[in-house]
């Protein structure tokens, strides 16, 4: 019996509930658009893993994910004055603290996903070991921060946010809150978190068959988090902040990776995504070049004629359209090679099937070299292959 024979999901009234859980934060997020684009993702993935997997620790990970995401989007309708002269209400002061607070307990909650993904358990081992001190240690510092001295508060006319008085700060004069900048705990948080995402790689290498399949799913949405991010920082300074909007839908196809590695749904189809997404990226970025190159080029040596004409433009559009399908056909094929072997593989073995059978005539030699091919395809438990009456099988 496996996994999903014997995982009773969560009744009506539970579901509802969670439902609920999950909209909470709206109010933080809806002003921001990428906070709410954040919350939908996260709590979205985070509501069906609980209803469907309530015993994985996963779902409701990512459902505070989106708190986390939502409350870091937020902002306050305050002034830092009004956190001085005491004038906040009390749920205003409840609000800063959940807005102070949701930064380091973000990062914990990222740190924790990617040590216990996918099976919803911490390793064992020295890994186990190490991340069970580190997750602590994580757990520890959001506490500390969380009721620190000074918290940072989003809030019109700060677009970093305001660095202000906690209001629910314990002890807040004692001489200990001097001795460790809080600056310094969220570079510490940081480095917790390479390290349960470097164990994951480590287990990633080490699996094989389903778990390997879901860890993919998560490697290559990380990876497209990161390339993205690194586009966005080289961009910026041309395009300006336009230059972040795939390193913000990259993070919130995070969790959908995630969902579908729990849920086990496509699973395998990861091969044939990575490979068509960077064959398509990589030809669009070369057509980009050949178009600009191809405008520069005729726009130097047909200056004279054309006089700042659409020529120009429309001769390159028409050289980018003409490299464009052998080009694709070309990098599609050396991607494969690389990102979906299988695939490939498996193309040449029904080729080879194919030349063999057309010069193949004896019945026994054909049965034999259709189950050999089978299994070297779709490598199933079983094959068995029968041939009707009439055939001449003996």
């Amino acid at each position: 019996m496996n996994e999903i024979d014997v995982v009773r999901p969560l009744p009506i009234p539970a579901r509802i509930v969670v439902i609920l859980l999950a909209l909470a934060p709206l109010p933080f997020a809806i002003p921001s658009g990428y906070g709410l684009l954040w919350l939908a993702s996260y709590a979205s993935v985070g509501v069906l893993l609980s209803i469907r997997r309530p015993g994985n620790p996963i779902g409701w990970i990512l459902l505070g994910l989106g708190w986390g995401q939502a409350l870091l989007s937020g902002e306050m309708d305050v002034t830092p004055a009004q956190f001085t002269d005491g004038t906040l209400s009390q749920l205003q002061m409840v609000e800063a603290f959940l807005l102070g607070a949701s930064g380091l307990v973000t990062f914990t909650l990222f740190a924790i996903l990617m040590a216990i993904f996918p099976s919803g358990r911490l390793p064992q081992g020295r890994w186990g070991v190490a991340l069970r001190i580190a997750i602590g240690i994580d757990l520890a510092m959001a506490a500390v921060v969380a009721f620190a001295p000074i918290i940072n508060v989003n809030m019109p006319g700060y677009p970093d946010g305001a660095m202000v008085p906690n209001p629910l700060a314990i002890a807040p004069d004692a001489p200990a809150w001097d001795v460790v900048p809080i600056e310094l705990l969220f570079f510490i948080a940081i480095g917790i978190l390479v390290l349960a995402a470097a164990s994951l790689i480590l287990r990633a290498q080490r699996s094989s068959g389903v778990e390997q399949q879901q860890v993919r799913w998560v490697s290559a949405s990380v990876g497209a988090l990161i390339v993205a991010m690194i586009g966005g920082l080289l961009a910026s300074g041309v395009v300006g902040g336009v230059a972040y909007i795939p390193a913000i839908l990259a993070f919130a196809g995070l969790p959908l990776s995630i969902g579908i590695a729990v849920l086990r749904f496509r699973l395998y189809d990861i091969d044939r995504i990575v490979s068509r997404t960077i064959s398509w990226a990589v030809t669009t970025g070369l057509v980009a070049a050949v178009f600009a190159l191809v405008i520069v080029g005729l726009q130097a040596l047909l200056a004279p004629i054309t006089s700042g004409s659409t020529l120009v433009v429309a001769g390159s559009t028409l050289v980018a359209a003409a490299v464009f399908q052998s080009l694709h056909r070309r990098v599609q094929a050396t991607v494969d090679r690389r990102f979906n072997r299988s695939r490939v593989d498996a193309e040449r073995a029904l080729e080879a099937f194919g030349v063999g059978l057309r010069e193949e005539v004896d019945l026994d030699a054909v049965s034999g070299r259709t189950v050999a091919t089978v299994e070297r395809v779709i490598e199933p438990s079983v094959v068995a292959l029968w041939l009707g009456p009439g055939t001449g099988a003996s």
